[in-house]
């Protein structure tokens, strides 16, 4: 029986097959349109906040989808999306233009930010915690290398999250949403100035000022701190309109204040610094 048993077995192990395993290939990733145009969008916006598409400025589809690798459906929506930000101006049958920067605007930005952020470091001081408070001195240290642009993207961006984590500590979300929204309108306007000047230690001392009245839970002082902060800056724009505009890169188009003595003059190499 045992012996049967064995050839049994020995004729089974010669008809079994050995069967290879699959090879599983890679499937690359297909990008989506909407992922894609998210990208163009990033890029475009960045560019457009940086100055590396300067104000004023012509663009046209074909040359943007030449920069950024894609075809022009996704940087035609990326535009679209930006005029809507007021970022992109659409010219019927003659392409886009980024925006002009114009002293109303920026005047009217700053007044802006003298209200909303002046109430919220107001409400911050009463709400910021120990830890709160120290990852703010640690954005107020930050400084850049002039002429040095990848240093100076980090500065403005070390600036804005600095200016935004004090809204956010406000705990208004509408008072932080408009402080985000407008500073990003000014990042071209401090990019433009902090690239001519460095400014890195007059902000800091400014910043690390209010930090000192948060975390002593002085609101007042925290209110009138930002406010003079904001005042400042509005003061070295109104003293640029003395300077001529030919102080200015020819390609940056600035529009026409409203006084007439600004009418007459641009804004010259303190046009502003981030407060």
């Amino acid at each position: 029986m045992s012996s049967k048993t064995d050839r049994v077995t020995k004729r089974s192990k010669k008809h079994v097959v050995q069967r290879t395993p699959h090879r599983v290939r890679a499937v690359t990733p297909v990008t989506s349109p909407q992922s894609l145009t998210q990208s163009v969008y990033a890029q475009l916006r960045a560019d457009v906040l940086s100055c590396a598409l300067v104000p004023g400025s012509q663009v046209y589809e074909a040359e943007l989808a030449r920069r950024y690798g894609t075809s022009k459906t996704p940087v035609r929506e990326a535009l679209n999306a930006l005029r809507q930000e007021r970022l992109i101006v659409v010219h019927p049958r003659r392409g886009y233009q980024v925006m002009p920067l114009t002293m109303n605007d920026i005047l009217s930005l700053l007044e802006l930010r003298a209200v909303l952020e002046s109430g919220a470091a107001t409400l911050a001081a009463s709400r910021s915690s120990k830890e709160d408070l120290d990852e703010l001195e640690q954005l107020a240290r930050a400084s850049y290398s002039r002429g040095n642009r990848q240093s100076l993207d980090q500065f403005i961006d070390a600036n804005t999250r600095f200016h935004v984590r004090v809204a956010e500590l406000s705990g208004n979300e509408r008072i932080s949403a408009l402080i985000s929204r407008c500073l990003d309108e000014l990042q071209r306007v401090f990019h433009l100035g902090a690239d001519i000047k460095d400014i890195s230690q007059e902000v800091a001392q400014d910043h690390l000022e209010l930090v000192e009245a948060l975390r002593k839970r002085d609101s007042e002082s925290a209110r009138t701190i930002v406010a003079d902060q904001v005042k400042h800056t509005r003061e070295n724009i109104i003293s640029a309109l003395t300077v001529s505009q030919a102080a200015l890169p020819r390609h940056i188009e600035i529009g026409a204040p409203r006084t007439a003595a600004a009418m007459s003059n641009g804004l010259g190499s303190h046009l502003a610094r981030p407060s």
